[in-house]
């Protein structure tokens, strides 16, 4: 039985290399021009040629990609099916009876944290195991390191990590949550690097922080290694230090501002970052970029002109985006007059008036001893929401801004009408992406009290795996997934063109907002490409 565990090989061997030469000719003209059931056999003799361990009565495609026929295992009746891609430099084994469906791709490699940008150091390995009668459905992707336990079913567009992944989230969902696991995650030094090196792409270190300080995380190094894991422990603490410091800050500019605004009379709320901030059960965890406030149109220029003259700031005006920015302190501020931006007017103006509507009835949180006045629990679930939502169609979302809605869930599950949470979502054209997210929260978070906000089905599952996995290679605000990463014209470009895949990708969830949001961003970007 193949077992489990990581390989370092460093780099594919020149021996392998012309084996792969090898094989990809006679893959070429003797396996997949012969794609009717009448050649099974034959393909299935290809196989056993090049070693290949494959029971005659398995199934392997004609359109099956296999990367090393020598590092297959397949028993009775299992099936690759069409277009599959078996990227195997590790064993990929299908035990009796397991199907791997269409389009799907079984990665058995990567790289080491040191030699992620290189295209042939730092090669690390790990099997892949379906187990008797697991089945993967269509366009699926299986990492490396995973084992399908038996009759276990992976639905179709799924992603299935193993690992670091798995163990980044679960140590976001305990810390969040307040959820007590069974033992603490044991890491190895190389885990714990990657961990840390995802959770600084995805900007929730100061989560991860807080796990090491509650004892939640484990190093398993050796006696060598002890002075290191001491040397990386102690980063953390001063990691720990500056983000309660920075977080102190925040809280004083706000405290600022909040008296600025009571003191003139004028309507406003703070939202997103610092509002949800408090709800999580360490405040300072949550990394902060910075503060989101808005200001009803009929108020807006007068803000302007107070805020300039009192605390002395040059306020840069961005109508595209519908906000002003200034710096106070070193904290950046982003005035709204407009919360979040719709493709439908139709939409928007709804939107617009609920705002203002729920202005009347607005909640408050505690800054520097100030009460900070924010939406009411309704409007500040869907306002983060479309953010969420928005931020991921454009550009990509991480793992940040999805905590934060995993945050707010849980903490309004008794607080929200959930049919008029409905209505409004409704309203503006996104309440299948809502159940989308929901879905996503309850499969990969263990949110209990998803079917409290609606009844999720399957279809929500399908497309919850899809957002999951878009959110995990995206990083923050997508800058993972990012290849120019430098502002200018072909960054631009590059936005415009993963939008256009994400819209189409995410279509059925928001159709008839996505039908006029992609043209006015596509035109926003080109503006901001020419300014």
């Amino acid at each position: 039985m193949v077992k489990i565990e990581l390989h370092t090989p460093g780099h594919v061997s020149k021996s392998i290399k012309c084996k792969r030469a090898v094989w990809n000719v006679i893959a070429v003209f003797l396996f997949r021009p012969f794609i009717t059931p009448v050649f099974r056999k034959w393909r299935i003799a290809l196989l056993r040629m090049f070693g290949a361990k494959v029971e005659w009565d398995a199934n392997v495609y004609a359109s099956v990609k296999i990367w090393a026929p020598w590092m297959l295992q397949m028993g009775h009746r299992a099936c690759l099916g069409p277009e599959v891609i078996c990227y195997n430099q590790d064993w990929v084994v299908l035990e009796d009876d397991a199907i791997v469906s269409q389009y799907s791709y079984l990665c058995t490699a990567s790289h080491d944290v040191d030699y992620a940008n290189t295209a042939d150091c730092g090669l690390i390995t790990s099997p892949i195991v379906l187990r008797r009668g697991a089945w993967i459905g269509s366009r699926a992707f299986v990492g490396m390191g995973v084992e399908i336990g038996e009759k276990a079913v992976v639905g179709a567009t799924a992603s299935v990590y193993k690992k670091v992944e798995e163990k980044l989230l679960g140590i976001l969902r305990e810390e969040v949550l307040k959820q007590e696991g069974e033992d603490a995650q044991k890491l190895t030094l190389k885990e714990y690097r990657k961990l840390i090196r995802l959770a600084k792409e995805h900007t929730v270190l100061g989560i991860i922080v807080n796990a090491v300080c509650n004892n939640r995380i484990h190093l398993s190094v050796s006696h060598e290694q002890e002075s290191l894991r001491k040397q990386t422990v102690l980063e953390l603490m001063q990691y720990h230090m500056l983000h309660q410091k920075q977080y102190q800050q925040f809280e004083q500019a706000i405290s600022v501002f909040v008296d600025l605004m009571n003191k003139y009379q004028i309507p406003y709320v703070v939202f997103k970052g610092m509002a949800v901030a408090h709800f999580y059960p360490s405040p300072y965890s949550r990394t902060m970029g910075d503060v989101d406030f808005y200001v009803p149109a009929s108020n807006f220029d007068k803000a302007v002109g107070i805020i300039e003259r009192e605390l002395k700031v040059t306020i840069e005006r961005d109508e595209i985006d519908k906000h002003f920015c200034f710096d106070y302190h070193g904290i950046r501020f982003e005035m709204h007059y407009q919360i979040e931006t719709f493709g439908n007017a139709k939409h928007q103006k709804y939107f617009n008036c609920l705002i203002d509507t729920l202005l009347s009835s607005t909640s408050s949180f505690k800054a520097n001893g100030k009460d900070v006045a924010m939406l009411p629990p309704l409007g500040d679930l869907i306002v983060v929401f479309k953010h969420w939502f928005n931020h991921l169609l454009i550009e990509g979302i991480g793992l940040r801004q999805t905590l934060d809605l995993l945050v707010l869930l849980n903490a309004y599950q008794d607080k929200i009408d959930f049919l008029l949470l409905q209505k409004h979502l409704k309203a503006i054209g996104y309440w299948k992406a809502f159940k989308a997210m929901v879905a996503m929260m309850e499969k990969c978070f263990g949110l209990v009290c998803a079917n409290s906000y609606c009844h999720l089905e399957s279809s929500d599952y399908t497309y919850g795996d899809m957002l999951l996995r878009e959110v995990l290679s995206s990083g923050n605000f997508g800058r993972k997934a990012y290849k120019n990463h430098s502002q200018g014209g072909k960054k631009s470009m590059e936005t415009a063109q993963r939008a256009l895949g994400h819209c189409l990708k995410f279509f059925r969830l928001a159709p008839w907002d996505i039908c006029c949001l992609l043209p006015k961003r596509i035109m926003i970007t080109f503006k901001r490409r020419n300014n």
